[in-house]
This record gives structure tokens, sequence and C-alpha cells, in this order.
């Protein structure tokens, strides 16, 4: 008989997703504004579109038939002045050894877990190994990436982004040299934040493919999130850029500054893709999936799990998810 094992995780997330302000503490508020519920549509299209059964409260409820396992630990940076959930959900035949369904989603579950306030101190997040002090650093990067790769008008909120991300990238070479640069790593907590409280998503369509990308690699292989992400970014935005080719030419002139002078627009994005690119492998990133553990065998699965959003400028079929990863492998 056929028996099956099912790990259910909901979690705050918030190692180096922390809000500084100050010396030790911010104070961070709902915006508003009325087309601010803050159900973020990658996130709630994620949960929606799940097969797994869960409750969209504090707590699952797990089947009599299965037996609960530990999900692999994770670091993770959604701030405290966000209210983000993620859940981990695997069923495997064990009698066979072969996965049958693997999922990994995040979900915003509303004002019940939005803090008021939060009172933080970067000096918590001195210690952390540093695998996970850059993992952490790229997804808040990310964050940003998957709210600012969409939409094409002019929007105050990608002027915000690309601010945000040239923060991130000032502030991760120093902390990479000196963990325990106190100005540093706050600013790192800052832009957290400001990452993922929605902010930055007004007005915007939002992507959110390089999460879900991530998250199903991260059921297969059980690797830390922010490296999941990292290891698929660029195979993913290299094969969208044709379809959003302004922005990446913006993104590499106003967050890397690359020069246009003379050049095409397609050459300014492709430099601007590779500035990041040198970034990533400066921090010490994971640039591909063979580094995580996965295999070929595995890529049918993980697009199998992979949940298609729509708000970026293409939404793919599973045929083209499958040649990113094989892209990322």
């Amino acid at each position: 008989m056929m028996k099956k094992t099912i790990a259910i995780l909901l979690s705050l997330v918030m190692i180096l997703g922390l809000a500084a302000c100050g010396n030790s503490a911010s104070q961070t508020e709902q915006p508003s504004t009325e087309d601010t519920s803050v159900e973020s549509k990658a996130d709630t299209n994620a949960a929606e579109n799940s097969t797994a059964e869960v409750e969209t409260e504090s707590e699952a409820t797990q089947p009599d038939d299965t037996e609960a396992t530990e999900p692999a630990s994770e670091t993770d940076t959604e701030s405290e002045g966000t209210k983000v959930l993620v859940a981990y959900f695997s069923a495997t035949n064990t009698t066979e050894g072969v996965a049958e369904h693997k999922l990994k989603i995040g979900h915003v579950f509303g004002d019940a877990v939005m803090p008021k306030f939060a009172i933080l101190n970067p000096k918590f997040t001195f210690t952390l190994p540093k695998q996970q002090m850059v993992a952490g650093i790229y997804d808040i990067f990310n964050h940003i990436c998957e709210q600012y790769f969409s939409g094409e008008d002019d929007n105050t909120s990608d002027y915000i982004s690309e601010a945000l991300m040239k923060s991130v990238i000032h502030s991760s070479r120093i902390a990479i040299q000196n963990p325990e640069d106190y100005e540093a790593r706050s600013n790192i907590m800052w832009a957290a934040t400001w990452a993922l409280n929605t902010l930055v998503s007004r007005g915007k369509s939002t992507d959110w493919m390089v999460h879900m990308l991530g998250q199903a690699v991260g059921a297969y292989t059980d690797a830390t999130h922010g490296m999941t992400l990292s290891a698929v970014s660029l195979p993913y935005y290299r094969y969208i850029m044709p379809y959003g080719l302004s922005k990446f030419c913006r993104f590499a002139v106003n967050v890397w500054e690359v020069d246009s002078a003379g050049k095409a627009d397609e050459q300014v994005a492709r430099e601007g893709l590779s500035c990041m690119e040198v970034w990533m492998k400066e921090l010490g990133l994971t640039m591909n999936l063979h580094e995580l553990g996965a295999t070929e065998e595995m890529l049918q699965g993980i697009a199998n799990g992979t949940i298609i959003m729509e708000g970026g400028y293409k939404v793919l079929n599973h045929d083209e998810v499958l040649e990113i990863l094989k892209n990322s492998l």
C-alpha cells in the first residue's frame, strides 16, 4: 500500500529581512491607501492555484493517514514589516522512493500577521554564516526585481526600486568584507522591509516567476531559498529580456551605470545583466542548479511544480519553464 508523507510548515520568516531605523528600532505601519490591501498577486495566485491542502489561518490540518516530517531549515528575508508566510508541501511515494508531488508556495495572509511596529536590532544579524547572509541579501534584491520587472509606464515605484537595489548592492559589498559593519547591516535590514512591505508594488502588476521557479527547486533539493533564486534568475531574465527590453535597458543604466552611448538597446540590457552576474559571483551566490543537487532527471518534476504567474513581461508555458530550468542546470 502506497504510503505518503506530507510535511507542512507555516512560518514567519524574518532573518536579515528586518527593518532598522536610526540605531536599532523602526516603526512600520501598513500604507493606508485604498488600493493597498497588500494581497500580493504572486503569493495570492500561488495559494489559489495550489492543489495541496492547507488552511489559510495560523495552523494547518494534517490528514489522518500521513505523518508529519520536518522540512529543510531555511533562511528567508521577508521582513517583520510584511505579512508573508511560506508553506512547504511534499508528498512522496515512500514504497518506491519516487516523488509524486512537491510544491513550495508563498502566501500573503493579511492584516493578522502585519505588525503595527517592529523594534529590531541589526546586531542580531552579525553572527549569521556568510552563506545565509548572502542568500538573504539576494532574496531582498530579488523581491525588488520581482516587482520592478513589470509594467511599462513611468511609475514612481520603479524609481524607489532602483534606489533600493543600489543600496543593497553597495551595502552587500561592505557586509561581505566586514559582517559586523553596523551601518551596512542596518541598511540591508531597512531595504529588506521596503522590498516587501508593498510600497514598490504600487501600480505594478508584479512578476514573481523567479520565486515560483526557485520554490519548486527548493521542494526537490531542500536548498536555501535565496540560493534557489540566484540559480534560476539570470537564465529567466535573459529569456524574458526581449519582451521587456526597455525596462532591462533602464535597469542597466540606472542600477548598474552601464554607458548606453552608441549601443543598441539589446546590448545595453545584456550588459546590465552581466553586471548583475558579476555582483552575484562576488557575493558567492550559487549560480546553477547543479550546485544545489538538482539533476536533469528532476527537471520535469520541478517544471510540473512551478506555478505560472501572469504579471511579468512573458507568461511562460510548461515547455518554456523546462527550457529555463535546463539553462539553469
